[in-house]
Parts: structure tokens; sequence; C-alpha cells
């Protein structure tokens, strides 16, 4: 009987010693972060009668300006 409880006590605490630990994820409060404005667009200001010139150029000073916006965006999350 007592190498029967001996046997059940290695084999428990044998159990206790593989325990893994557990991470959990725990909510923290953090500042609020100032976005840049949404960009005004050229291409906003297009019309039925713009010229197929003005909307070449309203395209690529918009693409201009989404570039400049998107560097703005990357410096808010890296946190410059």
């Amino acid at each position: 009987m007592r190498l029967f409880l001996l046997t059940m006590l290695a084999i428990l605490l044998s159990g206790c010693a593989t325990m893994k630990t557990v991470k959990v994820p725990v909510s923290v409060q953090l500042p609020p972060v100032k976005l840049p404005a949404k960009p005004d667009l050229p291409i906003h200001h297009l019309n039925d009668k713009s010229t197929p010139d003005q909307v070449v150029k309203a395209y690529v000073a918009s693409v201009k300006v989404l570039n400049n916006h998107i560097n703005n965006l990357e410096s808010v999350c890296a946190g410059e």
C-alpha cells in the first residue's frame, strides 16, 4: 500500500512539473493618436467639362498627394 501511495504521489507531482505558463492578453489604455486630416484631392474638383488633359494632371497630382498622406500616416504609426 505504501508503495502504491508513493507511486501515485510521484505521478501527481510529475504532472505539476510539466505545466506550461499561459500568457493572457491584457487590455491597456493608450493615449489617443492624432491622425492627419484627409487630403483634398485634385480629382474631386473635376467636372463633366474637364478636358482629358486636366483629368490626367488631376490624377497625377492626386497620386502625389496620396503618397505624401501615406508617408504621414506611416510616421504616425511609427510614433514619430
